[in-house]
């Protein structure tokens, strides 16, 4: 075997499988990396998060504490002025302390309502801020009161009762507003420390929080750095199975190309050898000399050519036939022979380089087989068409039954050229014996047994009394038996047939009627009537000799239409429905063309079953008989 150092199969996977691990390696580092920054940034962010929070509370702090000194110095303010009103001297000096008294307590208003603003931020739960913020201002409603009922004893005169209010009520109310404004400040400074505590822990959660996941990424980077490792030493290990492993394939091929039954070469894509086995060399009779990698496939076709291997033709054109092949796309086959006379069989496949594999038999000895087959089946052909003549010529000459029947018609088709189907008509006494036979088996076989019935037939005829049907049959039966060595229980094979035979007596006016697993359809009046058979068939080994078959006597009716049928019409499965006609659908079938003269119901029989059967394969043999009693 010759051949190029193209790379192995096993090298491409074992490269593949090396970028394969690079790109595992990479995202893992990518991947590690991403979380070592994103989890830093994290933790900045988180401690970021908690100066920022505990700045808010130290601003939130100082604010109230100064708001809280805001408030309580104008407080102080108002109750010096309300002690010197009463201490004033005029009522012009009352006015104008009363002025600089209503001027505080606006301010105070105001000062109150920024108070309403940290109140309203805090949460649902906090209800005591809420409860403390509305003492305060009901304490501040009260005093203001007081104050006002001092100033009205004021310019009434009644300083007595001033003095009174502004020693008694209104300090006491005055003591009450300090107290709300006290536990409301206590109530805020509270409020800022909780708010600071619990920045502080989240504070010192960030803190412990940054070095437990800057472990846990040092374990991260140092796992991945372990496995990178590991799968590195696998891949070493790998790489040194895979050159082993292609070591003992390229073994492998080289004794398989070698002991190859077929030829075997490829080309690349400019058409020059790639690769040859010696059984390829070998069967094209050409000396080896001709054959060399790299060298281009068209000197050697040339060489081909010229002693005869390529066929008969131009030199140059059975050339180019061959290039032009192997250049298409695509499957290619094609049968050379060689100046040997071996015939040579090629088949060509593309390959994914642009090049080509070319596989090679020889296939002389299935030609010559295959010629020897051909003879044969032309041969058996040829008995086969000369059996059917054979088999028509047994069948019976219908110009008889123009004779004897008023209206009638045969449907006869066998699936093969022979079948196992068949009819009989005979003259017997003063009526016409008619009978339908479907004979076991179809083809050759069914054909045989069509030839043996017809002899019991023809016999059982000349043994038995004129008319005397049921004995007739039952003749049959015996003698089927003893010809088929069925007659004591044993034999090769079980056949047999089924058979439906009617005696018409026009003069009588009478039909009679065996059936053997067969049964006589009668159409009139627009129904169809259905005489049965028996159960049982002729000649079949489990049939006793003496056995009985049943003979039904009716009366013929000039109206009425008869019909026997082989259950080949009815077992035809649809290829549409996947369904069998049937012998509901054939009495329909019946119904539908029973009108009709019988030459056009047996195209409308005809037709119908053929649309019946569509492109499904016909199951077995079809024959019918339709028939009207009286002459034409």
């Amino acid at each position: 075997m010759s051949t190029e150092t193209p790379e192995n199969g096993e090298v491409k996977s074992a490269k593949k499988w090396e970028r394969s691990l690079s790109l595992r390696i990479t995202f893992l580092l990518v991947i590690a990396t991403l979380l070592l920054i994103g989890q830093s940034l994290y933790n900045l962010s988180s401690i970021q998060d908690v100066d920022e929070s505990i700045e808010v509370v130290n601003k939130a702090a100082f604010n109230l504490d100064n708001l809280s000194r805001k408030i309580k110095t104008p407080i102080a303010d108002v109750r010096i002025l309300s002690m010197e009103m009463v201490s004033a001297p005029n009522r012009k000096s009352v006015n104008e302390i009363k002025e600089r008294y209503d001027l505080l307590v606006n301010e105070l208003d105001q000062k109150l309502i920024k108070w309403k603003a940290i109140v309203e931020s805090a949460s649902a739960e906090e209800t005591e801020l809420r409860d403390a913020y509305l003492n305060i201002l009901n304490s501040w409603a009260t005093y203001k009161e007081a104050v006002s009922r001092t100033f009205y004893y004021i310019n009434t005169g009644v300083r007595i009762a001033a003095f009174i209010s502004v020693t008694g009520q209104e300090k006491e109310n005055y003591a009450q507003l300090q107290k709300a404004l006290d536990i409301f400040g206590q109530m805020l400074l509270q409020r800022s420390r909780d708010v600071f505590v619990e920045a502080d822990e989240q504070s010192n959660f960030a803190f412990y929080s940054l070095i437990i996941t800057s472990v846990i990424q040092v374990l991260i980077l140092t796992v991945t750095l372990f496995f990178v490792f590991r799968m590195f030493k696998n891949y070493m290990r790998a790489s040194q199975a895979y050159e082993k492993k292609i070591e003992a394939k390229e073994a492998q091929l080289s004794a398989a190309l070698t002991g190859m039954s077929d030829g075997l070469y490829t080309v690349d894509k400019d058409l020059h050898f790639t690769l040859f086995n010696d059984r390829f060399t070998s069967m094209t009779g050409i000396d080896k000399s001709n054959f060399e990698l790299g060298k281009p496939l068209e000197e050697t076709l040339m060489v081909a050519a010229n002693i005869g291997s390529l066929g008969e033709g131009e030199i140059q054109d059975l050339v180019e036939t061959r290039i032009q092949r192997i250049k298409e796309n695509g499957f290619k086959e094609w049968e050379s022979t060689t100046h040997q006379g071996r015939v040579l069989s090629s088949r060509k496949n593309d390959m994914p380089d642009g090049g080509a594999i070319i596989v090679v038999s020889d296939v002389t000895e299935r030609r010559n087989a295959e010629t020897k087959l051909k003879e044969a089946f032309l041969n058996i052909s040829n008995s086969i068409l000369y059996a059917s003549k054979i088999q028509q010529s047994i069948l019976p000459n219908r110009e008889f039954l123009i004779e004897a029947f008023e209206d009638h018609f045969i449907f006869w088709e066998p699936r093969d050229v022979v079948g196992g189907d068949v009819y009989w008509f005979y003259e017997w006494g003063d009526g016409v014996l008619m009978s339908l036979g479907d004979c076991t088996g179809h083809g050759v076989p069914g054909a045989f047994m069509t030839l043996i019935s017809t002899g019991a037939l023809e016999r059982a005829i000349s043994e038995v009394e004129i008319g005397d049907i049921s004995s007739l049959i039952g003749k049959m039966n015996q003698l089927l038996q003893q010809s088929l060595g069925q007659d004591n229980g044993e034999g090769l094979a079980d056949d047999g047939l089924e058979l439906g035979v009617c005696y018409i007596e026009p003069k009588k006016n009478k039909l009679s009627f065996v059936g053997a697993k067969f049964d006589l359809l009668i159409v009139e009046n627009g129904e169809v009537k259905t005489i049965k058979g028996g159960r049982r068939g002729l000649g079949y080994r489990e049939i006793p000799a003496d056995y009985v078959y049943e003979n039904i006597e009716i009366s013929a009716s000039p109206t009425a239409q008869y019909y026997l049928t082989t259950d080949g019409a009815l077992d035809q499965k649809s290829s549409k429905t996947k369904r069998r006609l049937g012998k509901k659908g054939f009495q329909e079938l019946l119904l539908k063309v029973h009108a009709l003269p019988m030459k056009d119901q047996v195209k409308e029989i005809q037709e119908a079953l053929m649309e019946h059967q569509g492109d499904a394969l016909r199951r077995d043999d079809v024959a019918i008989i339709g028939f009207k009693i009286g002459r034409a």
